[in-house]
């Protein structure tokens, strides 16, 4: 799975560089545990973007529908951070 922040470069462009690293800092916090909760794997992040894997180390016949679910969740968790961002 690969999540990216969009609007992130609009965002910035409105938050001064203290809030934007503690709305990334949010942002990414929020991701991993979201990951981790529903057994993934964080495989590295790059800027705002997370790769993370699932059925992995071990194989897992479900693994894409593992994947499904924390991006379902993520997009709800992370939808809600931005009100008081700005």
């Amino acid at each position: 799975m690969f999540v990216d922040l969009v609007g992130l470069t609009d965002l910035s462009c409105r938050l001064d560089p203290d809030k934007l690293r503690e709305v990334m800092r949010a942002y990414s916090n929020t991701v991993a545990g979201e990951i981790a909760r529903l057994e993934g794997h964080v495989a590295k992040f790059l800027g705002d973007g997370v790769q993370a894997y699932f059925g992995w180390p071990r194989a897992s016949e479900d693994a894409a529908e593992q994947a499904v679910r924390p991006g379902l969740a993520v997009a709800t968790a992370v939808s809600g951070m931005w009100s008081g961002a700005g």
